[in-house]
C-alpha cells in the first residue's frame, strides 16, 4: 500500500517505509487545478499556492486510499500546515517527523531518536516488524535507484545532450511515486533506450535549473520550446534526490540518519550556503552557460534567499534569470518573452 510523504527539503528516510511493507509516494501537487475553495477556507490568501493544492486535495479525500502521510521539517509553511491537516484533511493517518536544522553530532543525535519514534509508527500501522535486514535491502534499493538516476543524468549533461531535461524530470517523479523495484526497472529500460540515440548535433545554450522545488515538468518545457537545452535540475525533486548514496556500516538507521544529516538543507533551512555551494559545484560539472533560478509565488525562504543567491552567481560571472511564477500552468506563457531574452544574453556572454 502506497505512503505517501509532504516532503518540501527531500529528507523522507524511503527505506524505512519499504522495510515496513509499504510504498513511499512523494504526494504531488495538481497543476491543472486554478482554485483551492476548500483550502482557502483555512489558509491565508498569500500562503504557498502549492501547499494550498495539497491540502485541497486531502480535504476533497483525493488523498484517503493513501495508508498514511508523513510530514516532514521542511519550511515553516509545510511544518504548520500539519497542524490544519490534522483537524480538516480526509487522511487514514498523519506522522511529523522533525527534522533537525543544524549538521553536527548533536542534530545526528536528535535524528536518530526522530527515526526511531518514526520506525514505532511505521510498525504500527503496518502491523510489520522493521528489521535490520530489511533496512539493509531497503538502503540497497533505494541505492540503486539513485545510482541509475545518476547515470541516466549523464545523457542530459553531454555537450550534445540525447535526452532532454524535461524527459528526465518525468523519470524522476516516477522514482518517487512508484515501487523501488518498478521504477528501478523503468529507468534501467530508460537507459538501455537512451544509449542507442545518436546526437542531432546543434549548438543551443546550456542552462540548470534551481530554486523552488518542480514536481511537474511543464516549467522545464517552456524553457526548452525557448530552444535552451536544460542540462542540470538542480532542486529537491531534481538532482539533490539522487546526488549521493547512503553509506551501509551494519546500523542500517544509524546509515539513514548520517545521509539525512550530510544532505546540504536547501533555502528552506538558513544559511542557504551548503545548498549554494551545491548548485555552484552542479553549474561546473553540466558546464552550463546559465542559470535560471525559478520561485513559486509567496515561497518566502526562496524568495527571501533569492538577493543572497543572485549576486552569488554574480560574484562567479555566472548569468542568471530569476522568475517568480505561479503554480499552475496557465501562467507560465507569460514567462516567455524573459527567458527568451535571456537567451539572447547568454549569446552576448559568447
Amino acid at each position: 500500500m502506497d505512503y505517501g510523504y509532504f516532503d518540501s527539503g527531500n529528507f523522507t528516510p524511503e527505506e524505512m517505509i519499504i522495510a515496513a511493507g509499504l510504498v513511499p509516494k512523494r504526494i504531488l501537487g495538481d497543476s491543472a487545478i486554478t482554485t483551492t475553495v476548500e483550502a482557502d477556507k483555512y489558509l491565508e490568501p498569500n500562503l504557498c499556492y502549492f501547499a494550498r493544492n495539497l491540502l485541497n486535495q486531502a480535504i476533497t479525500g483525493n488523498l484517503k486510499n493513501l495508508a498514511g502521510i508523513l510530514f516532514t521539517h521542511g519550511c515553516d509553511c509545510t511544518s504548520r500546515q500539519y497542524d490544519v491537516w490534522k483537524v480538516h484533511a480526509d487522511v487514514k493517518d498523519l506522522y511529523y517527523l522533525n527534522v533537525p536544522l543544524k549538521r553536527d553530532k548533536i542534530a545526528l543525535k536528535f535524528l536518530l531518536k526522530e527515526l526511531n519514534r518514526f520506525k514505532s509508527h511505521l510498525e504500527k500501522i503496518s502491523g510489520n516488524t522493521i528489521t535490520n535486514e530489511k533496512l539493509e535491502v531497503a538502503i540497497d534499493q533505494c541505492n540503486e535507484t539513485r545510482s541509475l538516476l545518476r547515470e541516466l543524468y549523464r545523457f542530459c549533461k553531454n555537450s550534445s545532450p540525447v535526452l532532454t531535461g524535461s524527459e528526465f524530470f518525468r523519470v524522476i517523479v516516477k522514482a518517487q511515486t512508484l515501487e523501488k523495484a518498478v521504477a528501478n526497472e523503468l529507468i534501467h529500460a530508460k537507459l538501455q533506450e537512451v544509449k542507442q540515440r545518436v546526437p542531432t548535433g546543434g549548438k543551443k545554450f546550456h542552462v540548470l535549473l534551481t530554486g523552488t522545488p518542480l514536481d511537474y515538468p511543464d516549467f522545464i518545457e517552456l524553457v526548452e520550446s525557448c530552444d535552451l537545452d536544460v542540462v542540470g535540475v538542480a532542486f529537491s525533486m531534481g538532482s539533490d534526490y539522487f546526488a549521493r548514496d547512503v553509506e551501509k556500516t551494519g546500523d542500517p538507521i544509524g546509515d539513514i540518519a548520517r545521509f539525512l544529516v550530510a544532505k546540504p538543507p536547501n533555502p528552506t533551512k538558513h544559511p542557504p550556503d551548503p545548498f549554494l555551494d551545491f548548485v555552484l559545484d552542479e553549474v561546473k560539472e553540466v558546464q552550463a552557460d546559465g542559470i535560471i533560478y525559478q520561485a513559486l509565488k509567496f515561497c518566502e525562504p526562496y524568495l527571501y534567499d533569492s538577493v543572497y543567491i543572485l549576486n552569488r552567481f554574480k560574484e562567479e560571472g555566472i548569468p542568471a534569470l530569476f522568475l517568480e511564477h505561479e503554480y499552475t500552468t496557465q501562467g507560465l506563457a507569460s514567462l516567455r518573452t524573459r527567458i527568451e531574452a535571456f537567451k539572447e544574453i547568454l549569446g552576448g556572454t559568447k
